[in-house]
C-alpha cells in the first residue's frame, strides 16, 4: 500500500510539474488543495462532492486550528478515490473474458475487470485491470458522434486519445498522441479507436441457437396472439440449413405460403414451426422456448438487439451468428471493375447497427455505420459497411455466410490479386462528425491501473480525472517538507 501511495503522490507532483515547468512549484504560503488543483493543475475541481472532499481533507491537515471535541481530530490517515465523471451509466465495454458490460453494471456489482486498453508509447492494444466504476453526481452531457457511425454521451471534461500531428501526406500519418478534453475539440479532429477487442473466451452457446438467433434477428417473427413462429427466406442454401436446424429440435417447418419480394425471381417462402407458442405439448416447443429466451416474441425490426449471450460470447459463437444474420439482409458486392469488394448488412434499427458494429470488433474487423433513405415506410435504414481490404479480408476469413459462400470465394480471389496485405493497426482513426448537447445526466468514472486508458462504446478513453486529480489521495495529521 504504500508503495502505492507514493506512486500516486509522484504522479501528482509530475503533473503538477509538467503544468507549471516555467514558474517551478515554489510558493511562498502553503496552499489549500482546492487552490492546488486550480492554480498548479490548471483544473477546477467540481462543485459539491469534489470541492467538499478536498475541503475535508483540508480540514484533517489542519487539526491544530479543529476546535476540541472535533471527530476530524482524531483521523490519522485518510484515503479517497476520484475524479470528474465521464461516462453515461449505459456506456458499454468488453472485459478480457469476452462479456458485455454497462458501466452502471460493473458499479452496482463493485466489479474489477480487465479491459482493452492502449500502450500509449507502442500504439498497442492490450489489457489492464480496471477498477469499480462508481456514479459521481449529474452533469451536462454531450453526444459525440464519429463518421464511423460510433456514438459515446460523456462530460466536458471527458479525456480522448487524439493525433498528436496530422502529418502531411493525404493518410493522414501522426508522430504521435496526445490527450484531450472533449471540450478542447472540435469537429473534424480524429479519436484513436481500436481495431479490435482484446479477449479470450466468452460464452459458448449452441451452434444451433446462435445461427436461430442471427435468422430470427434478419427475418423472423413471433407473436403470441397468432402462436406461431415464422422465418422469411428465398435461398435454398439458408431454407436447407434453418429447417435442418429446426429437426435437430424435433420440430417439423410448415411452408404456410411464399411470394414475390420486390422482384419476380425472387421468390420468397415462409416457413414455420408445427407446434404453436404457448399450446405445446409434453415436450414442449424448444425452438419457440429458445426464441422466448432471447426476446424474440412481440417484437418487430425496430427494437429488436444482439441478445447479450451473443455480444458476449466465444468466437465459435460469433462466427455463428454471423454467418446466419448476414444471410437475411447481409450482401456481398465486388465493383470497380472486379478490383473491389465490400461486405454490408441493412437494418431499420439504429440500436442493432450500433450492436453488430461493436460485436465485429471481437473479430477484430472495423466497420462504418452509413445512413440512408428508403424508398419503403421504413423511412431510414442504416448500413454497416466493411470496406477497407484488410477488414474485408479478415471477415472473410473466419465468417463463410450461408448462400452466399460462393461469392465470398470470388472475393478471396479478388482480395488476394489486389488486396492489401499488410497487418491492419491496433488504432484506427476515426473523425468527429459532431457534438451535442443532450441535457444534463448521471455520469460515472472509471479507471484502469497500468495504462490510464480504456475502450468503452468502441473509442480510446482516458481514465477519469486524469486531467484533473490523483487517482488517489493521502492525508497524515502532520505536513512533511
Amino acid at each position: 500500500m504504500s508503495d502505492l501511495l507514493s506512486s500516486l503522490f509522484d504522479d501528482v507532483i509530475n503533473m503538477a510539474e509538467s503544468e507549471n515547468n516555467s514558474l517551478g512549484l515554489w510558493r511562498e504560503q502553503p496552499l489549500s488543495l482546492v487552490e492546488f488543483f486550480t492554480q498548479m493543475l490548471g483544473e477546477r475541481p467540481f462543485p459539491g462532492k469534489q470541492t467538499e472532499l478536498l475541503e475535508l481533507v483540508d480540514k484533517i491537515l489542519s487539526k491544530d486550528s479543529l476546535p476540541e471535541g472535533d471527530p476530524l481530530k482524531e483521523v490519522t490517515e485518510v484515503a479517497a478515490m476520484w475524479g470528474k465523471g465521464c461516462l453515461l451509466g449505459s456506456s458499454t465495454l468488453f472485459d478480457a473474458n469476452g462479456r458485455l458490460w454497462t458501466i452502471k453494471e460493473l458499479a452496482e456489482e463493485e466489479k474489477c475487470v480487465e479491459v482493452t486498453c492502449v500502450d500509449p508509447n507502442t500504439h498497442t492494444l492490450t489489457t489492464s485491470l480496471a477498477s469499480p466504476p462508481s456514479k459521481v453526481g449529474r452533469a451536462e452531457m454531450f453526444k459525440v458522434a464519429l463518421e464511423s457511425g460510433k456514438e459515446i454521451v460523456v462530460t466536458a471534461e471527458h479525456v480522448f486519445m487524439t493525433r498528436a500531428d496530422r502529418g502531411k501526406n493525404r493518410k493522414g500519418s501522426f508522430k504521435g498522441v496526445k490527450w484531450l478534453r472533449l471540450a478542447d475539440l472540435k469537429v473534424g479532429d480524429y479519436i484513436a479507436t481500436p481495431s479490435r477487442v482484446m479477449f479470450k473466451g466468452g460464452v459458448d452457446l449452441d451452434p444451433r441457437e446462435a445461427r436461430l438467433i442471427g435468422y430470427w434477428l434478419g427475418d423472423g417473427s413471433f407473436s403470441c396472439e397468432g402462436g406461431w413462429g415464422s422465418f422469411l427466406c428465398s435461398n435454398q442454401e439458408v431454407e436447407r440449413d434453418y429447417c435442418d436446424i429446426l429437426r435437430t429440435y424435433g420440430i417439423e417447418p410448415v411452408y404456410n405460403y411464399s411470394y414475390n419480394e420486390k422482384r419476380t425471381d425472387r421468390r420468397c417462402k415462409v416457413i414455420s414451426h408445427s407446434k404453436p407458442l404457448g399450446h405445446s405439448k409434453k415436450e414442449g416447443n424448444k425452438v419457440n422456448e429458445i426464441a422466448k429466451k432471447y426476446g424474440f416474441v412481440n417484437v418487430n425490426s425496430y427494437n429488436k438487439r444482439i441478445p447479450r449471450e451473443i455480444m458476449s460470447g466465444n468466437e465459435r459463437t460469433i462466427v455463428n451468428f454471423l454467418e446466419a444474420l448476414y444471410a437475411t439482409d447481409g450482401w456481398v458486392s465486388i465493383y470497380n471493375g472486379g478490383r473491389t469488394v465490400e461486405i454490408g448488412y441493412c437494418t431499420v434499427n439504429k440500436e442493432l447497427a450500433l450492436d453488430l458494429q461493436n460485436l465485429l470488433l471481437k473479430i477484430g474487423v472495423v466497420a462504418r455505420i452509413s445512413k440512408r433513405k428508403t424508398n419503403s415506410d421504413f423511412g431510414v435504414a442504416y448500413q454497416i459497411r466493411i470496406r477497407s481490404k484488410e477488414y474485408v479480408k479478415r471477415f472473410n476469413d473466419k465468417v463463410h455466410i450461408v448462400g452466399k459462400h460462393g461469392i465470398q470465394v470470388v472475393a478471396d480471389d479478388i482480395l488476394n490479386k489486389y488486396g492489401n496485405k499488410r497487418k491492419p493497426d491496433d488504432i484506427y482513426w476515426d473523425r468527429i462528425e459532431s457534438i451535442e448537447s443532450v441535457g444534463e445526466d448521471d455520469y460515472y468514472d472509471l479507471s484502469v491501473l497500468d495504462y490510464g486508458n480504456y475502450v468503452a462504446n468502441g473509442m480510446i478513453n482516458h481514465n477519469s480525472g486524469k486531467d484533473f486529480i490523483i487517482s488517489g489521495i493521502v492525508a497524515r495529521t502532520f505536513r512533511t517538507v
